[in-house]
């Protein structure tokens, strides 16, 4: 399958896939150091789909992941754990 993904930082994510196009939404956060914010993104995103994860929910949690990273401040400290996110991701539901 081919995908095509770009993340929006703030404005959330585009994911293109054979069955179409759609946007997914980040979580809403006050950000406050944005530097791990794409590597919690992508670490998640990459653990999600490793342990068998959908591609359109691994992104999803990705994108938490990222917006949590930037509510603190600093690189590999600002990662958040997978309880983390799924703390987050629970709130908006």
């Amino acid at each position: 399958m081919r995908v095509v993904l770009i993340t929006r930082g703030a404005a959330g994510a585009s994911l293109v896939t054979s069955a179409g196009a759609e946007h997914l939404a980040t979580v809403a956060v006050d950000a406050v150091d944005t530097t791990a914010a794409g590597d919690s993104f992508a670490g998640h995103l990459g653990a999600a789909l490793a342990a068998g994860g959908e591609l359109r929910e691994a992104v999803t949690r990705a994108l938490a992941a990222g917006s949590l990273a930037a509510t603190r401040v600093g690189a590999s400290e600002s990662i958040p754990t997978r309880d983390e996110v799924d703390r987050a991701l629970a709130a908006r539901r």
